[in-house]
């Protein structure tokens, strides 16, 4: 009896294949160690089945940017018509020549889209069916001798028809699978599948359906509907029937809801978010993804239907759930990314706190996203290599044991103490306040109101927390002195004397009475920051950018305000022209746009 073209299932058959996984985990003293996170797969839906139905949900998945698209997911092909020759060659010629039809669509789809060019597997369930696709596919191509360069062997990339055995480790953009097992010439199904019915069918099953990197179309003359499929099953067939109900209906057969009906905002300020977006017209969808990770919400385009234009995330229990920065600031964002996806990111902090700028810049974010996804394409992303010319130009790092040259130590002032009979809220006070608020500024310059009112109150002896009688006479002072063209304003909060002052990057050097807080480093300096640092590294990511520049300026953490303030600051250079953003790395626009 063939094992591998026979239905039959026998206890006592002999199993061809071991696994190798099997026997390694029964070998002793290895110890498990499952990976969490799958990004192979460029949609979730290739990937959701295997994680609820193998691995328990324990999988950290990542939607992709492309909700719908003709070359992503998982499409299922029903041949009404086919027949599996149970009494003869045990095949199914009619669902081979659907699979032949579904090859040749997509090596024709190749060679004149090589932009996007797809590589493409066929798995059968059984070997004769294997078999008979491969003559069908032999006797198609004799008259389409154009397409032989795409069925060019290459063990990584080359096109492949197996059996369901054989396929193991092996990874294409496109996968396409035959079941070849149906109704027999008398209608008659039987609830053998060959391989599937062995013990430890179902993990062939699961490596299987796990091979595609863009795409799985399930070729099959049944459903997941058969009333034969109500009998007891094994695990195996019982996993078929599932997978082909899954195929023909989506994540909805696993009793996963996703979008809008399923999941809200996590959150009030998620919400108020959502609600603005709304407003401007756009449609929005809370909760992008079936499993694992889920980008906060999603911008769908207006003009590309099945497509995010922009993923907005917010710092809240997403943003969180990663223990380590590492995984929840850059890698997360690499996954996405490479997934298709605009990442966005809002923090409450500030949007609650600058609320007309930082609604300004998310209008202008999506805008732009939807103009530069207009020429989207739903290509394979480009196979990374590395080249002498990146590796050279690769980032520099800043050795801050030695401030770089373009930044000068913060000086703190110290003003001269006023009349010690005089309080610091009563108007015979005016003349010391004036002098003071002049001093200090001339030397910490630009510098923010509250830093600069804490100055003058140490100085002037005052201790606990100002007054509302010594905020106004400090309001009243400053307000006179800029009338009077002796300081001047910047970013509504910051007070400086000359313009010279805003050319200026300052550390804190050894002194822990110059080190700044986020907020009291205005966008000016940062972006001026921001610059110099790409300059001198040339090509640097995001992330390590933004580490650099907290060091520079002594911070050691990364949190929501201090994200906000360089994030903001890189956006406002690109948006000005000055820097360019590509694939995931911050330039400099040309040589000579070293700042001054």
């Amino acid at each position: 009896m063939s094992v591998d073209g026979d239905d039959e299932w026998e206890e006592d058959q002999f199993e061809d294949f071991e696994s190798v996984l099997k026997l390694a985990k029964g070998s002793a003293g290895l110890r498990e160690l499952p990976l969490k996170w799958h990004y192979r797969s460029q949609h979730e839906n290739l990937i959701a089945y295997s994680n609820y139905s193998f691995y328990e949900g324990r999988l950290v998945t990542f939607p992709g940017a492309a909700a719908e698209a003709s070359d992503l997911g998982v499409k299922f092909y029903p041949v009404t018509a086919g027949v599996y020759r149970r009494g003869t060659a045990r095949d199914n010629p009619k669902e081979a020549e659907v699979v032949v039809e579904r090859v040749l669509y997509w090596a024709r789809y190749s060679l004149e889209n090589l932009a996007c060019a797809v590589t493409l597997g066929v798995v059968a369930f059984s070997e004769a069916q294997a078999n008979a696709i491969e003559v069908a596919l032999d006797r198609r191509r004799r008259d389409l001798p154009e397409l032989d360069s795409f069925f060019a062997e290459d063990r990584l990339d080359g096109f492949f028809v197996k059996n369901l055995e054989n396929v193991q480790g092996d990874e294409r953009d496109v996968m396409v699978f035959s079941v070849g097992y149906g109704r027999d010439e008398n209608g008659k199904l039987t609830m053998n599948f060959g391989p599937l019915n062995r013990e430890g069918g179902e993990r062939r099953l699961n490596v299987a359906i796990t091979r595609a990197r863009r795409r799985v179309e399930l070729v099959a003359s049944i459903t997941g509907t058969e009333p034969e499929f109500a009998t007891k099953l094994r695990e195996g067939p019982r996993h078929l029937q599932r997978y082909l109900d899954y195929a023909a209906r989506g994540p909805v057969a696993l009793a996963i809801e996703p979008g809008e009906s399923g999941l809200d905002a996590e959150s009030p300020f998620e919400e108020e978010v959502m609600r603005t977006i709304r407003s401007w017209g756009y449609k929005v969808q809370p909760q992008v993804g079936t499993a694992g990770y889920r980008v906060d919400m999603g911008v769908w385009h207006p003009e590309i239907s099945g497509r995010f234009a922009l993923g907005i995330e917010c710092d809240g229990r997403m943003y969180h759930s990663s223990g380590v920065a590492r995984d929840r600031d850059r890698l997360r964002q690499e996954v996405l990314e490479r997934l298709g996806w605009r990442i966005y990111r809002i923090w409450g902090t500030s949007w609650y706190r600058y609320r007309p700028e930082q609604e300004e810049r998310l209008k202008a974010a999506i805008t732009t996203a939807i103009s530069d996804t207009g020429t989207h394409q739903t290509a394979p992303p480009p196979k990374v290599t590395k080249s002498p010319l990146r590796e050279e130009q690769s980032f520099k790092e800043v050795a801050l044991g030695k401030a770089p040259g373009w930044t000068k130590a913060y000086r703190v002032a110290s003003p001269a103490r006023p009349r010690p009979w005089v309080e610091m809220h009563l108007p015979e006070a005016q003349h010391d306040l004036r002098r003071m608020i002049v001093e200090v500024v001339e030397v910490e310059g630009p510098i923010e109101d509250e830093l600069l009112l804490r100055r003058v109150r140490e100085a002037w002896g005052e201790v606990g927390r100002a007054g509302s009688r010594i905020r106004d006479a400090f309001k009243e002072t400053l307000e006179s002195l800029g009338r009077r063209g002796l300081v001047s304003r910047i970013e509504a909060s910051y007070t400086y004397a000359r313009a010279s002052q805003l050319r200026v990057v300052r550390v804190p050097g050894g002194n822990q009475q110059a080190g700044r807080s986020a907020a009291q480093i205005t966008r000016t300096e940062a972006k001026l920051a921001v610059q110099h640092i790409i300059y001198d590294a040339r090509r640097v990511s995001r992330d390590e950018l933004t580490f650099e520049v907290s060091r520079l300026f002594g911070w050691n953490r990364r949190g929501a305000d201090i994200a906000a303030t360089l994030n903001g600051a890189v956006d406002a250079l690109v948006s000005e022209g000055l820097i360019v953003e590509d694939e995931g790395f911050l330039t400099v626009t040309a040589r000579d746009s070293d700042p001054q």
